[in-house]
């Protein structure tokens, strides 16, 4: 589908940009980045939702 739309494929472009970072350090961020660019971490959503579906598994069995 992206093609179609003339898009390059995500994944190319997320194997292009990883190859730059292994292959070209100084293209690397030269600090920490602010917490505000940092994005949204995944752990607590992933344990709530976890606890969820072990909790509707219980109460359906």
């Amino acid at each position: 589908l992206e093609r179609r739309l003339g898009r390059e494929p995500g994944a190319a472009r997320v194997t292009d940009e990883l190859r730059a970072l292994l292959l070209r350090p100084d293209l690397r961020p030269a600090g920490e980045a602010a917490s505000d660019r940092q994005g949204m971490p995944v752990g607590p959503p992933l344990v709530a939702l976890t606890v969820l579906w072990g909790a509707a598994v219980i109460l359906l069995l």
